[in-house]
């Protein structure tokens, strides 16, 4: 059963359910009208309602539905819930909209990175979004919800048309992408966090992801949530590790790129587990349980990884 838990008095973090529980996010901020921050895939429909009647919160009170980015674990199912909210209009990057308005080249892109089979049975249709019911933020660009606001922060890096989302009353900012994976494993949600950067193709870009780190470091609101999954617990500590792991990872690919995927995957393992070396003295099982769900988190970063050193890299040799 997926359930929702309550970040501050006015935000709670919604499980979308998206390939296991506890992976993937949408949060709720409330306020006099109530913003939901993305929605997973189609199929998180009906748990993202779930849970707002859990809250105590119905279909028709969300005014706002930000989207941080297209990628499909965000806001694949957009087209769907807008419908199930009819009061809602959809904030986003004009690039995130204009994919959403006319999914075709998400869909293709999609299926290249992720596979037909994958692709049908995990997002299936990509109901294309209303433009009639969708609204353009710029950086900086406020909208607002009766006392707070939710302000869009352009953050690219993992994508280009990446906006995290801040609301200065609460001090808290809904990063998306933007600050990297705060990994546990589902089993047991009090493991040591395992801040991971998040790597996809076909957008990533190193020096603008580690820009857009400082940039969500430097609003030192008290509360960054990721959408993969919940509250980052040491935001300080996790931008040191995420920006030195982008630029360990990028030297890896640059250096080794001849090598095989398998023996790539593994490379990224082992340096992004460095983190939590105490760990295997203090629970051996714990620290297999955790690198054995890494390799699954390994292969689409590679991927990108590799796309972007055969763009960047080896084109200009």
């Amino acid at each position: 059963m997926l359930e929702p838990f309550q970040i501050t008095t006015n935000s709670w973090c919604i499980d979308t359910g998206y390939l296991k529980p506890k992976y993937t996010a949408a949060y709720l901020l409330i306020d006099e009208q109530i913003a939901l921050v993305d929605c997973g895939v189609n199929d998180s429909a009906e748990p993202i309602l779930r849970q707002l009647q859990q809250i105590g919160i119905a279909p028709e009170q969300i005014t706002a539905l930000c989207l941080t980015h297209a990628h499909l674990d965000h806001s694949g199912g957009a087209g769907l819930l807008i419908d199930k909210l009819p009061n809602a209009t959809v904030y986003a990057h004009k690039d995130t909209i204009r994919h959403l308005v006319n999914p075709e080249n998400l869909e293709k892109g999609a299926r290249m990175v992720y596979g037909d089979a994958f692709f049908n049975q995990t997002y299936g249709k990509i109901y294309p979004l209303d433009i009639n019911r969708t609204q353009i933020l710029d950086d900086n660009q406020s909208l607002s919800l009766g006392k707070k606001t939710m302000t869009a922060i352009y953050t690219p890096g993992h994508a280009w048309h990446h906006h995290a989302f801040y609301c200065e009353q609460e001090s808290i900012i809904f990063a998306g992408d933007a600050f990297g994976l705060s990994f546990t494993t589902e089993e047991n949600m009090n493991t040591p966090n395992l801040y991971l950067p998040s790597t996809p193709p076909s957008q990533f870009a190193p020096q603008e992801m580690i820009d857009s780190y400082h940039r969500i470091i430097n609003i030192e609101a008290d509360c960054v949530c990721v959408t993969h999954y919940g509250q980052v617990k040491d935001t300080k500590k996790a931008l040191l590790i995420l920006s030195d792991l982008i630029e360990k990872l990028v030297d890896l690919f640059i250096n080794h790129h001849h090598l095989s995927d398998e023996d790539l995957s593994h490379r990224w393992v082992n340096l992004c587990i460095q983190q939590l070396s105490s760990l295997k003295m203090s629970n051996l099982q714990l620290w297999e349980k955790i690198m054995n769900a890494m390799q699954k988190e390994a292969q689409l970063n590679i991927s990108g990884l590799r796309h972007w050193v055969n763009k960047n890299m080896l084109t200009t040799n």
